[in-house]
């Protein structure tokens, strides 16, 4: 295994433990993810609030259109049902940059 490998292989259940992931659960079960609404700029005048996970590639193959229930989420409004919005992605640089983490956007249904 890689240094960066062995590293996550402590972090996420480290997280998990802190209280740091969330659960995502789908036909196929439940998994831990990282849940967060970043903040994008669109331009000068507007702010969009996106829903997005960051999860280990291992655990799920996610598409664009699957559905998942997020609980555990920080705020509890944030708990419900969603849809992948796009195809997940690897995020370059960063976290995902080896291909060990996915970033999906996420749609609140």
């Amino acid at each position: 295994m890689s240094e960066f490998a062995d590293a996550v292989a402590q972090m996420w259940p480290a997280s998990k433990d802190a209280g740091m992931l969330a659960v995502a659960t789908d036909d196929a079960g439940s998994f831990d993810v990282d849940f967060r609404r970043p903040v994008r700029i669109i331009n000068v005048n507007a702010l969009s609030n996106d829903y997005e996970i960051e999860y280990q590639a291992k655990d799920r193959t996610l598409r664009e259109g699957d559905t998942l229930t997020i609980s555990g989420a920080a705020d509890p409004a944030d708990d419900g049902a969603y849809r992948v919005r796009q195809a997940p992605d690897i995020v370059a640089p960063g976290n995902a940059a080896d291909g060990t983490f996915r970033c999906a956007l996420l749609t609140k249904v």
